[in-house]
Parts: C-alpha cells; sequence; structure tokens
C-alpha cells in the first residue's frame, strides 16, 4: 500500500474526458484531486487556490462545475492532474475542446510544467507537437513507426513523395503515414 501511495503521488493523468462531479465547486474539485493524490486535508485547498490561480481560473473558484463551459471543466481537470506537482504527466489530448486563446496558455503551461516533471502527451495535433515536445512516437495500428526529434520526422516531407499542405511537421507525418501503408501492402 506504501508502494502504491508513493507512486501515485508522484503521478498526475489527463484523460481526454476528465470525469468531474457537476454538483461540486472547482475549488472543492481540485482541492479533493489534490487529496486523492497523496496531499494531506490541510495542504489540498491552499495548493488547489495556487494552481487555480496560475492556470488563470481564480474566478471560478465557486462556481459548481456543473455551469462551466467544455473548455474551463478541461483546464479544472488540468488543475487536478497538476495540484500535487507529479513528476510524471500522462495527458492524453489536453487541449481538446480549448479555443485557440487558452489552448496557446495551456501550451506555456506545459512548457513550465516540463522543466520540473517528464510529460507524455497522446495528441492528433501537431501544433501541440511543436509547441511542446522534443521527443516523438508516432504509432499506427498498436506499432511504434518513428521515433526521434520534431524536425527529424518534418524532413520526411522532403524526403519523401507526398508533401500536401500544412507545416514542415504535418507534412512529414503525412509522409511516414503513406511509407507505411505502402509497406504494409507489399
Amino acid at each position: 500500500m506504501a508502494g502504491r501511495e508513493a507512486v501515485r503521488s508522484k503521478i498526475g493523468v489527463l484523460a481526454q474526458r476528465y470525469p468531474l462531479v457537476g454538483s461540486m465547486t472547482v475549488l472543492d474539485t481540485v482541492a479533493y484531486a489534490g487529496w486523492a493524490q497523496g496531499l494531506t486535508a490541510k495542504s489540498a485547498y491552499p495548493a488547489a487556490e495556487r494552481i487555480l490561480d496560475k492556470l488563470d481560473l481564480a474566478e471560478l473558484t465557486d462556481r459548481r462545475v456543473r455551469t462551466l463551459s467544455g473548455g474551463q471543466r478541461q483546464r479544472v481537470g488540468l488543475a487536478s492532474t497538476l495540484v500535487h506537482e507529479p513528476e510524471l504527466l500522462i495527458l492524453d489530448e489536453p487541449s481538446a475542446g480549448l479555443d485557440p486563446e487558452v489552448r496557446m496558455g495551456l501550451r506555456r503551461t506545459l512548457l513550465g510544467v516540463a522543466a520540473r516533471a517528464t510529460i507524455l502527451l497522446s495528441t492528433h495535433l501537431v501544433d501541440d507537437v511543436l509547441a511542446v515536445c522534443n521527443h516523438i512516437l508516432v504509432i499506427d495500428k498498436g506499432k511504434v513507426i518513428f521515433e526521434g526529434k520534431p524536425d527529424e520526422l518534418a524532413s520526411y516531407a522532403v524526403e519523401g513523395d507526398h508533401a500536401g499542405p500544412g507545416t514542415p511537421l504535418e507534412q512529414g507525418y503525412e509522409s511516414l503515414l503513406v511509407q507505411r501503408r505502402r509497406e504494409c501492402v507489399n
């Protein structure tokens, strides 16, 4: 049990659809998440207030979760994931449902977190990858088909024979998938 608690205190997970209790306030939600991840009852509320302020959610502290927009709920989920300052963050589509301005704020937050923690980010949004990641794994049908740096993936667009619209990274990703599908057919 002690080992499980120690590991749980070091990991933060944000699912694509983070489950929230609609009747709870934002502050109670984030404080509860901190307590569930190993913070003491006494330290959970101050930690929740700090992370809500850091994520520009302080004005929502007393609001019921059910009254929040989808983007606000996603940000409360992120606050709940970060409240206990985990060493490893596992994020599944963290910018889903966020408007462009909030998405850019999320990227800034993740870059700040990356200075002290490892982030495993699952996303289909190439802009998020470019902004946050320094190492990429591309998985297709359960198999790793690429591992490397963003600029290495972008080089597939130059070397490949398929260059559609988009950024060099998007083009490289598309070329990689085209190449992979050709290999599977052959």
